[in-house]
């Protein structure tokens, strides 16, 4: 009995000792809950100036990339002249291009067999002058370097105009010269067939040499030369090593060129159109009419078929979507190549 009335006394002051730490505690969570809210708030106060700073670019981007690239969606499925009201016809438009257009999958076809010339080609140069550029036994690398990579900083309609100087028929230093040296007898119609694909061809490969020696260099200077030396004790010659070593070590860059050069090629069109439809070829406009046919490329028809005269603006915003959709599939396609073999990876 006195034990009992032993523990509930106990148990009493227990109780008022709990309920003074709960009224302390209480008050402490108020306070950390008051601290907090006025944390919050002061962060939202310091968070609202980056968007006061970026908001340039957003409103950029809004009204001149987002904007115009929903009204090129919707216009894909209307008709419009420019001037005349736009009429809504449904997938006309893509049903045309499909089944009735003469020209867009064959510049799409023209494209994918230039690219199929010069990628590989300016690639496989890039990485052998940019490991012979790179080696300790080549001096004035450095120079070699910043010279190859003026055509690449050079516009491109500078660019298709020098190249049109010196292939034109007439007037051109490249006809001039074989016949001075009596290696032909009659001049040559370069920007014709059968030759003007390559020379194409020729003017991208000089074009992108410099920018592919200048990443591979970048790429091949962070190679530890611990790995070179190990090689040379194994009994390794220089084009072991090559292979070996610096091919691997490079794949990364070689992805990314890789896909970075497939996207720009799809959009080739200021070199070709400069060459073979620009002053020299006696043609008036942007349009395709004396392009040579085997060099006609996508954006260079949307082009044409947009602002060449016959301002069909919702067929061209058709065409661009559909051109976006083929990069995309071949960007793609491109990426899933290089993970199933593992090629470019990091780990």
């Amino acid at each position: 009995m006195f034990a009992l009335r032993a523990y509930g006394r106990a148990n009493k002051k227990t109780t008022c000792h709990d309920k003074k730490l709960y009224g302390i505690k209480r008050v402490e969570l108020r306070e950390y809950i008051t601290s907090e809210v006025q944390l919050l708030r002061e962060r939202k106060r310091k968070n609202f100036w980056p968007y006061i700073f970026t908001s340039p670019f957003l409103i950029l981007y809004f009204v001149f990339l987002l904007v115009p690239t929903l009204f090129t969606i919707y216009l894909s499925f209307n008709k419009w002249n420019g001037i005349d009201p736009i009429t809504f016809i449904g997938l006309k438009n893509y049903i045309f291009i499909f089944t009735r257009d003469p020209y867009f999958f064959k510049s799409i076809l023209n494209i994918i067999l230039i690219m199929l010339m010069y990628i590989p080609a300016v690639m496989v140069l890039g990485v052998v002058i940019a490991a012979a550029i790179t080696s300790r036994y080549l001096k004035w690398g450095h120079a070699f370097r910043v010279i190859s990579c003026l055509p690449y900083i050079t516009m491109s309609v500078g660019i298709g105009l020098i190249f049109a100087l010196i292939l034109d028929p007439k007037m051109g230093v490249l006809n001039k010269v074989l016949l001075y040296l009596g290696l032909i007898n009659e001049e040559i119609q370069w920007l014709k067939e059968p030759y003007a694909r390559y020379v194409i061809v020729v003017m991208m490969i000089w074009r992108l040499l410099g920018y592919m020696i200048l990443l591979y260099s970048a790429s091949m200077v962070n190679i530890p030369v611990e790995l070179y030396d190990a090689a040379s004790i194994d009994g390794a010659n220089g084009i072991g090593k090559f292979r070996h070593i610096t091919i691997p070590l490079v794949m990364p860059t070689t992805r990314f060129l890789l896909i970075t050069s497939i996207i720009a090629g799809f959009q080739l069109v200021e070199e070709p159109l400069l060459l073979l439809n620009g002053w020299t070829s006696g043609s008036q406009g942007g349009g395709f009419a004396n392009a040579v046919k085997s060099c006609l490329t996508p954006v260079w028809y949307i082009f044409g078929t947009a602002f060449g005269g016959m301002s069909q603006y919702g067929t061209a915003t058709a065409m661009s979507f559909i051109l976006f959709i083929v990069i995309l599939s071949f960007t793609m396609i491109g990426f899933r190549i290089f993970k199933q073999k593992g090629i470019g990876s990091n780990e």
